[in-house]
C-alpha cells in the first residue's frame, strides 16, 4: 500500500487516506482516492476513482 499520506490510528487498528493510494500484490493492482482499511474486520473502503484488475485465485 502506497499513498503520500496514511493517517494510522493504532489503537482502532485502523489506517484512512483522503489522497490518492495503490495497493499492489501479487493478484493485480487496485488505485484510488481516499480509503479506509479496518484490520480488525480486514476490510478496505475505497471512496472515489475506483479501478483496476485483480486476476482469481488459483
Amino acid at each position: 500500500m502506497t499513498s503520500e499520506y496514511l493517517h494510522v490510528l493504532p489503537k482502532e487498528d485502523k489506517i484512512e487516506t483522503d489522497k490518492a493510494v495503490t495497493i499492489s500484490e501479487p493478484r493485480g493492482i487496485i488505485n484510488a482516492t481516499g480509503m479506509e482499511f479496518d484490520n480488525k474486520a480486514k476490510t478496505f473502503k475505497f471512496k472515489s476513482r475506483v479501478s483496476g484488475q485483480l486476476q482469481p485465485n488459483k
